[in-house]
């Protein structure tokens, strides 16, 4: 009888280590988490205080096309109303080129130096079925200045 509850014993030891383990191990999974999610606000925080220009936002978009083999059909762009203290910079692109070079230019808008986002992408095949052609919507996201706390 001593030895099935000694042998108890060592199971409820075995599984409370179990779970302290698997707690410690989630723990470290959620800090490193946390550590990532901090910098990529950063990064973020970072972009929005960006002050660019329209002149410069298009010349970013011209070498990033150029440089993974997209073509520029057409562009416009216009000024949004700042919301919430962020204004939007709206601009369409009419791009062509092939898939996987497309792909690659949207995962590098990332790299900008401004805060952009692609709202609305529409691609579509264009006569050649080697060649796609894609129409984005995008929003590139600056702060601005709170103009009420500067004049108290």
């Amino acid at each position: 009888m001593a030895g099935l509850e000694c042998h108890g014993h060592a199971q409820t030891q075995i599984e409370q280590k179990r779970r302290q383990a698997a707690e410690a191990s989630y723990s470290a999974q959620l800090a490193l988490i946390s550590r990532r999610a901090t910098q990529h606000v950063a990064q973020i925080e970072k972009k929005l205080e960006a002050s660019g220009t329209q002149v410069t936002l298009v010349q970013n978009l011209a070498t990033l096309a150029r440089r993974h083999n997209v073509k520029i059909l057409s562009e416009a762009y216009e000024q949004g109303k700042a919301k919430d203290g962020y204004m939007p910079f709206v601009h369409e692109l009419t791009l062509q080129g092939g898939y996987a070079e497309l792909r690659r230019f949207l995962i590098a808008l990332q790299e900008l130096p401004t805060f952009t986002v692609v709202q609305d992408a529409v691609m579509s095949r264009a006569g050649n079925a080697a060649v796609i052609k894609a129409q984005l919507r995008m929003h590139t996201y600056r702060k601005v200045e709170n103009r009420s706390s500067t004049a108290k």
